[in-house]
């Protein structure tokens, strides 16, 4: 149960508890006050390996707190990735599609992040360095589609995702590398500055 640091979004925390105490979720960690930690800073590279953006949204208290709880969570690695100021959110700079194939914004990873594995020493990194160690080919978006939430994708399947409508240049980008994108109007939803990514939360399943 993450903590939003907007107060005006408080109220969903409490909406979001009761219901998913209603249907028996099992809650793993509750990020405690002042702490705050935001789901678009939530991205999955796979699932034992989580990135975090640092920023104004969630901070290293938070982080520190989930590293506490990495076992219950599934969790091998994490990587602390920094957010510049002009960003809210690690979704909207950078997102997986594939086990081989991301969507990033290159000039807002450019700060060095912090990779986080067991039983080693912190170490600072370059991200894009690591994710192409990794084996991983990138989409670039411009400022503009950054803007446009381009990057703020959820993938459903490999090489499925659901982004908006409208981004025609990325649109032909992700089709020439296979995926299957399914576009909704998102025209309301940007004016309050979320994305697709933004509206959903990644489930325990078989």
């Amino acid at each position: 149960m993450l903590r939003m640091k907007s107060k005006v979004r408080a109220k969903e925390l409490k909406i979001a508890k009761l219901a998913l105490n209603k249907l028996r979720v099992p809650m793993l960690m509750e990020v405690a006050s002042p702490e705050t930690m935001e789901g678009g800073d939530l991205v999955y590279m796979s699932d034992d390996i989580l990135l975090i953006g640092i920023g104004d949204r969630t901070n290293n208290a938070a982080l520190e707190q989930l590293l506490g709880d990495l076992k219950e969570n599934n969790l091998v690695t994490v990587v602390a990735v920094p957010i510049p100021y002009w960003a809210v959110h690690l979704d909207g700079l950078l997102m997986f599609l594939d086990r081989d194939l991301c969507v990033i914004h290159k000039q807002s990873l450019t700060g060095r992040s912090m990779l986080i594995e067991p039983n080693r020493r912190r170490r600072r990194i370059d991200l894009l360095d690591y994710l192409a160690s990794k084996g991983f080919q990138f989409i670039e978006v411009t400022d503009y589609e950054r803007y446009m939430r381009a990057t703020n994708l959820v993938a459903i399947g490999p090489r499925k995702a659901v982004g908006y409508a409208g981004i025609d240049r990325v649109k032909r980008l992700l089709i020439q590398n296979g995926v299957d994108l399914i576009e909704v109007d998102g025209s309301e939803f940007i004016r309050g500055g979320g994305g697709p990514h933004c509206m959903t939360a990644p489930i325990l399943r078989d």
